[in-house]
């Protein structure tokens, strides 16, 4: 009921702005340049779910676009929108004239950030009109990292090949890990695809033929936690 109302309040109230497509984050319309404050932990996935409707009277084509404003060192930021994941912008999809996306219907813009840095990234967002240049929905994200739970292993330990991947790549890894550690991977929606307990030989191979194409996270997980991320390429 809620997001009928929002809905029903984004056609009749702002029909009349030059933005087609206004964007809604829990619960509350967003307006052009606001700025998101999301808190991270280190080294943990953190998930971002907006919806969107179109405000205008006319069908329209558009595409997202990413810019980074500053980021941590290792940041990993991607985003989905209308079932397509991309870094830095979308391709083109259609929203009818009244058409709206709630955040969490699969169409929703989902925003996924992970970093190994404690600290603070900025991102800028743009909701972009593909026929109209001055047409365009834009906000910012602001991700405050805090520190999570140290441990022995460090980004330079972590690594894939080949990568890009297509039918297998060997990960290695910190032989030196607990007897509690695993090597995960996990799609950009943030859904778990293989996991494996990490052994002394500091390696494993991963079959990822059955894979769909797209930008994946691997990493090692020791007591629960996630504690080195990094992006793998599926073909």
């Amino acid at each position: 009921m809620k997001k009928l109302i929002i809905i029903f309040a984004a056609l009749f109230a702002l029909s009349a702005s030059a933005q087609s497509v206004r964007l809604i984050y829990e619960g509350r319309m967003l307006n052009l340049n606001d700025t998101i404050d999301v808190p991270a932990v280190q080294d943990e996935q953190t998930n971002v779910y907006l919806g969107y409707v179109n405000v205008s009277g006319s069908d329209g084509w558009f595409t997202v676009r990413k810019e980074v404003v500053t980021a941590l060192p290792g940041a990993a930021s991607t985003f989905c929108v209308s079932t397509s994941c991309c870094e830095f912008q979308s391709p083109e999809f259609q929203l009818y004239a009244g058409d709206s996306v709630g955040d969490s219907d699969e169409q929703a813009l989902h925003l996924i950030y992970m970093s190994p840095s404690a600290g603070q990234s900025i991102y800028r967002f743009v909701f972009q009109n593909s026929d109209d240049a001055n047409d365009a929905a834009t906000f910012y994200v602001r991700y405050t990292q805090a520190a999570g739970v140290q441990s022995a292993l460090t980004a330079p330990a972590l690594c894939a090949y080949p990568n890009p991947a297509v039918s297998s790549v060997r990960i290695s890894y910190n032989a030196s890990c607990s007897s509690d550690s695993y090597v995960v991977i996990r799609n950009l929606a943030g859904k778990e695809v293989f996991r494996a307990p990490a052994n002394s030989e500091g390696r494993s191979i991963v079959n990822v033929s059955s894979f769909s194409s797209g930008v994946y996270l691997y990493g090692l997980e020791s007591d629960g936690r996630m504690v080195v991320a990094k992006k793998l390429l599926i073909k």
